[in-house]
């Protein structure tokens, strides 16, 4: 796996944070977004990771809301969130507010 300049200098402060609290666990659906290039790979543990859709290169990756993540299930055909993902999200953002301002 391979870092994007922006994941490696910019934001890794952030990549360490979010391994620090939610941790990087299994993805549990990846979904390619052709006319972008990426994909969008959301774990277990609610972080989305955005990935080249060509290879393991990352580009970003964050801690994902109940609105980014039903627009990803969306995006993937799914009719709505997965129940535990939705409960573990909403356990993210009660417990870390602070994780949804250091977003993209």
């Amino acid at each position: 796996m391979t870092l994007s300049y922006h994941m490696t200098y910019e934001r890794a402060d952030r990549l360490q944070i979010l391994e620090d609290t939610l941790g990087f666990t299994k993805i549990v659906l990846e979904v390619p977004v052709v006319n972008e290039n990426k994909r969008y790979c959301l774990t277990s543990s609610g972080i989305l990771i955005v990935k080249s859709l060509y290879d393991d290169f990352v580009i970003t990756a964050f801690m994902v809301t109940v609105d980014q993540c039903y627009y990803i299930c969306k995006l993937a055909g799914k009719g709505q969130i997965p129940p535990k993902l939705h409960k573990k999200i909403v356990k993210n953002i009660e417990r870390h507010p602070e994780l949804l301002y250091i977003s993209h």
